[in-house]
């Protein structure tokens, strides 16, 4: 085995690394950790190209709650551009109110009908937007937000249908508006957006007979619900086409992240990722004033063994290997990492070297059981490993003295026969 370069510093992975997504849209939102069950997983889920926008739980569940993070900022701003939208067509409602000619009667109505549901959805609006920006609501954020839609909906209704029977002028395309709005990168899924779409054209469907007062009126009320349903079904075809391509990314993007982390053989963090990690696991250790060890793993003439048995049957052996190290690193912050070839390392965050040395004499035992026959090895009939465990001791001491000290102790097992853990 050639021998390492101590002067790389070889850091470990506690936690994936954020990704940033591909689409705008998700630039402020962390994709969460992966196993290598759920790559699995992604790859099945592209291959199904999931039609209905549906993934399997627990990964709908990860979507979802990635849609609503990644898309926090935008919901804001869709929000205030409605408030801004609002304010002026409340604006309006109020210079046409001061230069209304008309009874007490007409004032009345325009008042009840227009000027009192605007500026009570200019405050539930802000309170809304209050809400959502601190983060207030969170949870059923969705029915939050489609109560909010079908509000602002039900307003736009009430002033345009007392427009109508003042026989002032009024904009009739302003529910159509608000549907293609429904679409809008809003926090909401595909099928959140259609509920929120058909609710608020059932409730100006609803209103229109309630509130208008002569046979024209309606006329025009039915044909424009007419108009508002086929604007509907024309942006629920755009908003799943868009959602279509954006559970893609999330899938791509989730694999892109965990192929960049882990070695591909073996599905251990790979060597990149050791060295991106093992420097903040490091400074993390020294605030919470708790050990930090590394044990460095090579697999005992492991050229002799791919001469007499293959390069295949090379690769399986490291394989089953790898399933033993990972489990020997089963702790949350513990790490399992393929640094290349034979070499394999385990960074235990909290675990001095007497306690990781220990986990190691059971790895090396589980491996003594899986019996793994090397015939061409001088030091046992079956694939045997050799293990140093080092402590970060000294408080000034950093990611290359602990390597160091590791690797040191690596090559003391191999000085002293093999097959065994030096400390």
């Amino acid at each position: 085995m050639a021998r390492r370069a101590a002067s790389a510093p070889l850091p470990a992975l506690f936690a994936h690394p954020t990704v940033t997504p591909l689409l705008p849209v998700f630039t402020a939102a962390a994709l969460p950790p992966l196993t290598a069950g759920d790559a699995a997983l992604l790859e099945r889920e592209l291959q199904g190209r999931f039609r209905w926008l549906r993934f399997s739980q627990p990964l709908e569940r990860d979507f979802v709650a990635w849609l609503r993070t990644s898309q926090h900022r935008s919901l804001v701003a869709c929000m205030c551009l409605a408030m801004v939208m609002l304010l002026i067509f409340t604006m309006v409602d109020t210079v046409r109110y001061h230069s209304l000619q008309g009874g007490p009667e007409q004032i009345a109505t325009f008042q009840k009908g227009v000027l009192a549901p605007r500026w009570a959805m200019v405050v539930v609006l802000g309170l809304a937007i209050w809400a959502v920006a601190t983060r207030r609501i969170v949870r059923h954020l969705q029915w939050f937000i489609t109560l909010i839609m079908v509000l602002y909906g039900m307003t736009t209704s009430c002033t345009l249908h007392t427009y109508g029977n003042l026989g002032l002028l009024r904009v009739t395309g302003a529910n159509l508006l608000l549907v293609l709005v429904v679409f809008f990168p809003c926090a909401l899924t595909f099928y959140e957006s259609l509920r929120a779409g058909f609710l608020m054209w059932l409730q100006m469907l609803i209103t229109g007979p309630w509130l208008l007062g002569t046979p024209q009126l309606l006329a025009e009320h039915w044909l424009l619900a007419a108009y508002m349903l086929l604007s509907l079904a024309f942006s629920a075809v755009n908003g799943y086409m868009r959602e279509h391509v954006l559970r893609e990314q999330f899938l791509l993007r989730h694999l892109l992240d965990w192929k960049a982390c882990h070695d591909p053989l073996t599905g251990l963090a790979n060597r990149h990722m050791f060295n991106e990690r093992l420097s903040s696991a490091l400074h993390q250790a020294r605030r919470a004033g708790v050990p930090l060890s590394m044990a460095l793993i090579d697999v005992d003439h492991f050229k002799a063994y791919n001469d007499r048995y293959g390069h295949q049957a090379g690769d399986e052996a490291l394989c089953r290997l790898a399933g033993l190290i990972q489990h020997s690193a089963r702790r949350p912050q513990d790490v399992a990492v393929r640094l290349g070839g034979e070499e394999f390392a385990v960074l235990a965050y909290g675990d001095d070297a007497a306690s990781l040395a220990n986990r190691m004499q059971h790895l090396r035992d589980a491996l003594h059981a899986e019996a793994i026959a090397h015939a061409s090895s001088p030091t046992a009939a079956q694939l045997t490993i050799s293990i140093g465990v080092a402590q970060l001791l000294a408080a000034d001491e950093g990611v290359d003295a602990l390597y160091r000290q590791a690797d040191v102790l690596l090559y003391a097992a191999k000085a002293g026969g093999r097959d065994r853990v030096a400390v």
